[in-house]
């Protein structure tokens, strides 16, 4: 979790490459799900580009046309916790190991607004994006069993 500043003073952000990592890893798995091996990896490359792998492949790498946003998190719960770091080998903790973190949780007040431009569109690519944003939306609702009343929406634009 990282934050910015704004004119209300520092808000929590998700970045957009973890964002987009997210989307990579899910996107994979739909494509290998529906299509034979090469033709996934295929689909897959093309949308979210090469990473370099060794240097053989160094002259090959190609960007992603997926653009993702950071995506600002508005009315959060935020809460500090300490931690402590235990030694394994004496289960005893390190006195100068000591800190505190502020994750975020979601209310039903808490609002992330993803931004998500994909250059030079083909069907098949909207297709993939159209099933990516599905199944986030199901694993978000298993994993962290939101509530029936809770609001969820979305709007696509083509432009």
């Amino acid at each position: 979790m990282h934050s910015r500043q704004r004119e209300k003073g520092v808000v929590p952000v998700l970045t957009g490459t973890s964002l987009a990592g997210a989307l990579r890893a899910r996107a994979l798995r739909i494509a290998n799900t529906l299509l034979p091996g090469e033709k996934a990896a295929a689909l897959f490359e093309d949308l979210f580009g090469l990473r370099s792998v060794g240097e053989r492949e160094k002259g090959q790498l190609k960007a992603s046309r997926l653009l993702v946003e950071e995506a600002v998190i508005d009315e959060p719960l935020e809460l500090v916790q300490s931690r402590v770091k235990i030694d394994r080998f004496t289960v005893g903790s390190y006195p100068t190991a000591l800190f505190s973190e502020q994750p975020v949780f979601g209310t039903a007040r808490t609002r992330v607004t993803i931004e998500i431009r994909l250059l030079q569109p083909q069907d098949r690519d909207i297709g993939l994006l159209l099933l990516l944003l599905k199944a986030l939306y199901s694993v978000n609702a298993k994993c962290y069993n939101l509530d029936k009343n809770m609001k969820q929406s979305g709007e696509l634009k083509w432009q």
